[in-house]
């Protein structure tokens, strides 16, 4: 009984701690990521008449490498795990959305950023501002699904490890009542034989 018990725990806490933990942690942080390559997309269409204009387009193309980083973190920590099946059709659902957002942030890095940075042509400044308030509308829907089956990816994590938690109580409680039980019968046979 206790053998049996104690690999039900033992299941329980690997399910918590070595799948549903660390695919909540690897969401969060490709979710991070996400946010910040965003912050960093809008950030740089306020900056058209800005004096230090280069400087912070150069600022927020570093901030876009290091928020593509941060995702590449958790996608590492996330994409190895074991899924549940709802978990796998959501995580494909997020690859497809996330693929056509990630394609169209970096060809706005290669052709609009990266070339403003570089740009000594005044009449093309219009011109790279207007490609940004393209891309801001082009890439708003496939960011949002993206982080929307982050947030179900990470609910059915957290509902897995809820579920675990609950199975074991539930198995601790019962191996506690075995365990009284057990040493009553063993206390009062014990009494019976010593008569």
């Amino acid at each position: 009984v206790g053998y049996s018990t104690t690999q039900k725990w033992e299941s329980g806490i690997t399910e918590v701690g070595v799948v549903k933990l660390p695919s909540i942690v690897g969401v969060m942080e490709m979710r991070t990521g996400m946010n910040q390559v965003t912050i960093q997309q809008n950030r740089v269409r306020s900056l058209k008449d800005d004096p230090k204009m280069k400087t912070k387009l150069e600022d927020a193309r570093e901030k876009l490498i290091k928020g593509f980083e941060r995702f590449d973190k958790g996608y590492k920590i996330y994409a190895p795990l074991p899924q549940a099946p709802e978990e796998a059709i959501e995580w494909k659902n997020f690859e497809e959305q996330f693929g056509k957002w990630n394609e169209l942030s970096l060809s706005f890095r290669a052709n609009t950023l990266v070339p403003l940075i570089n740009n000594t042509d005044p009449a093309m400044v219009d011109v790279y501002f207007e490609q940004m308030r393209e891309f801001i509308e082009t890439s708003r829907a496939p960011r949002q699904a993206a982080l929307d089956s982050m947030d179900k990816i990470a609910k059915i994590n957290i509902d897995g490890a809820d579920a675990a938690v609950k199975t074991a109580k539930t198995d601790s409680s019962s191996a506690v009542q075995m365990t009284i039980i057990i040493l009553l019968v063993s206390f009062t046979l014990a009494i019976v034989l010593s008569i």
